[in-house]
């Protein structure tokens, strides 16, 4: 229940924060939410850890190659308000 409720508060912060981000599936379980951006992954994942947020560039989990700018982001450690 912790990291569902987790989940759920970080869908909300990205709605609220980065209206640009889009979440195309909330997951029932796991550890981790995708989220596609706009712009560049690994810029904006350059700027999340400035911030002091550790998020994946999603390009490093297609085998081949990233369709699209992604962010694979852990729910269960993710600091959600900081990251928006």
């Amino acid at each position: 229940m912790a990291l569902r409720d987790r989940c759920g508060t970080l869908v909300t912060a990205l709605s609220d924060t980065r209206p640009d981000w889009r979440v195309s599936h909330v997951p029932t379980g796991g550890l981790y939410l995708w989220v596609r951006l706009p712009s560049d992954d690994a810029v904006a994942a350059a700027e999340a850890r400035q911030a002091g947020v550790i998020v994946s560039p999603g390009g490093r989990f297609f085998a081949t190659g990233k369709p699209a700018a992604w962010l694979r982001l852990n729910f269960a450690a993710t600091a959600a308000g900081r990251l928006g």
